[in-house]
């Protein structure tokens, strides 16, 4: 976070915090209880950013307080707009929440900072006018995520406790072709610790058409691995990324071994059972994905394929031969114009399944493989859980 002038005001008239970059925290507010009682809470206020820079002309107006009920000097409570307790962030929980406008947008952090301050304050300085803030003190709390600039829309306390469930992750995304591209820019935008790229193959026009974004011509001139192109355009989001431009053969396999999830989006079938041998031999969850294409009558026909193997469930590969080891000669992917929309499809059904497993959605069915059938536009799902 770059120094913003107004939050710099603040610390000058009162003890504040900014933890991880989200929050900003007010310290010894004075207020009354119930009994007309002086005590002590805590303002609690997200930050909205433009990039490294605290945003001004606020769209954000609420607050959340941390104290027991506040009251006005005659008796009458100040009505918060509710009054269960949260958990803000990790060890951080919140009384209530208060909404209070002005008829237009706050100016800045220090504009609303203390107007809240003195509708909190004020009546227990007419009760004691010797009541006084804490001043001067602004302590930073580092952000523990692994972002190049803050994720203002998980700053609820929704949002982080959700967030929670992704870090100290390390997640694997073996192939970076079309399927694979997309699935590390879903990836791209959690709070896993770690992303590995393994691929050993170069980056082509071809993968301009069939991947996230744009890629200059000035990169294609620059003759690059994929991994490392995808490792520098995604270090812009994601501070953790890590390259390792080789293919995945017997010999460096250990290299899969500290990861905690793995995504395989490759079509060489060989390498592909000794990979999956592996991760099960290591006890580490995976999801194969993969795409049945064949142009029939002037036009494309398929389906999208989601396969999940977990160490509670691993049987339904073999025994109904889920992930096929086998090349597919009817498999007419490489012949056709680019299919982008399909390799984003069949990324995001892979990421969704992750999710689940890791109880960022409800997972009703529990389903451990599933496929899109690309004509009459259906998903099947097979291979429960229980």
């Amino acid at each position: 976070m770059n120094p913003s002038p107004h939050i710099e005001k603040l610390a000058n008239e009162y003890d504040i915090e900014i933890v991880q970059n989200r929050w900003l925290i007010i310290k010894r507010v004075p207020y009354l209880n119930k009994d007309l009682e002086i005590r002590y809470g805590v303002i609690a206020s997200d930050i909205e950013m433009t990039g490294n820079d605290v945003k001004v002309n606020l769209s954000n107006h609420p607050v959340y307080f941390v104290g027991e009920q506040p009251y006005r000097i005659d008796g009458v409570k100040l009505n918060p707009n509710n009054s269960n307790k949260v958990e803000l962030f990790p060890g951080f929980m919140v009384d209530f929440y208060f909404s209070y406008k002005l008829d237009r947008p706050y100016t800045d952090y220090y504009e609303k900072i203390r107007h809240y301050v003195h509708i909190f304050s004020k009546h227990a300085i007419k009760k004691d006018p010797s009541v006084t803030f804490n001043v001067g003190s602004l302590a930073v709390v580092p952000d523990n995520l692994p972002f190049q600039y803050s994720d203002c829309n998980s700053a609820s306390p929704e949002g982080n406790i959700l967030m929670q469930k992704f870090l100290e992750m390390k997640i694997g995304i073996i192939g970076l072709g079309g399927t694979g591209s997309y699935i590390l820019d879903y990836i791209s935008k959690t709070t896993v610790k770690e992303i590995h790229l393994f691929d050993g193959d170069y980056l082509h026009n071809k993968n301009a058409f069939r991947s996230p974004g744009a890629v200059s011509i000035e990169d294609l001139k620059n003759i690059q691995r994929k991994t490392d192109y995808f490792k520098k355009e995604y270090k812009r989001i994601h501070q953790n990324i890590i390259s390792h431009p080789e293919y995945i053969k017997p010999e460096n396999l250990n290299i899969l071994d500290s990861l905690s999830f793995v995504f395989i989006s490759i079509d060489k079938s060989e390498i592909k059972e000794i990979i999956v041998k592996h991760l099960e031999y290591k006890n580490i969850d995976f999801i194969d994905v993969g795409m049945g294409i064949q142009i029939v009558d002037g036009a494309v026909l398929g389906k999208i394929r989601t396969t999940l193997s977990t160490a509670e469930k691993r049987e339904h590969i073999y025994e109904k031969q889920r992930i096929k080891f086998g090349e597919n000669p009817n498999n007419e992917y490489s012949k056709l114009p680019q299919i982008a929309e399909l390799n984003a499809l069949n990324a995001a059904f892979a990421v969704i399944k992750w999710k689940k497993t890791i109880g960022f959605y409800h997972d009703r069915d529990k389903e451990y493989h599933s496929q899109y059938l690309l004509p009459n536009n259906k998903i099947l799902n097979n291979d429960y859980k229980t």
